[in-house]
């Protein structure tokens, strides 16, 4: 759909900015402001697909906690805990969700990514300002839109395909919104002010509307979408387009609490079709066991891939699918006993490794 790393890129280079341009103060201790209601008055009316990160869920998980205190221990280092302190914000308390909606399409400047959490507005405003003054309009310049300020920044040394220049606007002291293209940012902004209203597709408004705000991860989108993708090879075009008719929509949710639950939902062109799909994947559960053994071969890698051939099967013995009109239901789940017997294994044969080196 898009390289989600270019905007991060973006998105980094402005918080970088920013922070530079104030002292460092304690951070205050404040929970995290839920997201807006209406976050999806911001989608770009031609939105084809969805993709949410809640990253407030994700750290009540069991099995994350591990990486958020290290994460918290890297924040900690460097001049990151200084320039994070400037604005007043901890993205491990303050930041909400991450959205990202648009075409199914390789043009940056369709694509809009929302944030959510809590941003101290008068701090985040002064210190673009400063920037501003500090680097000059090479790499960051304020406009307006209307009554928004926006922050235009430019990161240097861009290459194709990445944008030079991101367009970004501190909606409310609840939303942040990043694009690269100017005319859909003012097209979002009038939608703030409400002086327009997202008008979504009849096929994408009702699925989005549907989409679970408790899941760690949300990935939503038209497959005719993707068949009419402008970075489609001609060659592969007619192939994808046939396949992309078997089916409306693809949805893929994953929860993290002290397990692991992963949810497909496809949507199909009628419920034979849905049939097809599910007795498919209920075969799976018996065929990929009995592939990975004859790929396995001989006895001694059979031995070596044990470890993957049991994780592959506890998984497969927790999938459930079911059909619901035209849509497949497809629900899998990964343990943490599981998790933890992977990590011990991992563990085991990288000292196992280390002893044949010291030999």
């Amino acid at each position: 759909m898009m390289r989600y790393r270019h905007w991060l890129a973006g998105l980094a280079v402005a918080l970088t900015v920013l922070c530079q341009a104030l002292p460092a103060h304690a951070v205050a201790d404040t929970k995290l402001t839920p997201a807006p209601s209406d976050l999806n008055k911001y989608l770009p009316d031609n939105a084809a697909y969805l993709v949410r990160v809640n990253f407030q869920q994700m750290q009540k998980s069991e099995l994350l906690k591990p990486y958020v205190g290290m994460l918290k221990e890297k924040l900690k280092s460097g001049d990151a805990q200084k320039h994070l302190e400037a604005l007043g914000f901890d993205p491990l308390k303050d930041l909400g969700t991450l959205t990202v909606a648009g075409p199914v399409s390789k043009d940056f400047e369709q694509h809009l990514v929302i944030l959510t959490g809590k941003f101290n507005a008068e701090k985040f405003q002064k210190a673009a300002k400063e920037a501003a003054k500090k680097g000059g309009d090479e790499v960051l310049k304020l406009t307006k839109i209307g009554n928004y300020t926006v922050w235009e920044v430019s990161p240097p040394n861009t290459r194709a395909p990445a944008p030079s220049t991101y367009f970004i606007t501190l909606v409310d002291e609840n939303t942040i919104l990043v694009t690269a293209g100017k005319k859909l940012l003012q097209d979002s902004l009038a939608k703030a002010s409400g002086k327009k209203k997202t008008q979504l597709s009849k096929e994408i408004a009702p699925l989005i509307a549907k989409t679970d705000p408790k899941e760690s991860v949300s990935v939503l989108v038209l497959t005719d979408a993707i068949a009419k993708a402008d970075f489609i090879p001609e060659k592969f075009a007619e192939k994808v387009k046939e396949e992309a008719e078997k089916f409306k929509f693809l949805r893929f949710g994953v929860l993290a609490k002290e397990d692991i639950k992963i949810k497909y939902i496809v949507g199909t062109k009628d419920e034979d079709t849905a049939k097809q799909i599910a007795d498919q994947v209920d075969q799976v559960k018996f065929i990929a066991p009995l592939a990975l053994a004859m790929v396995a071969g001989d006895p001694k890698k059979q031995k070596q891939l044990k470890p993957v051939m049991d994780a592959v099967k506890e998984v497969l013995n927790t999938l459930e699918t079911s059909t619901k009109g035209k849509s497949v239901h497809i629900e899998l789940t990964i343990t943490k006993k599981l998790i933890e017997k992977i990590k011990d294994q991992a563990m085991k044969a990288k000292k196992n490794e280390e002893k044949k080196e010291d030999q």
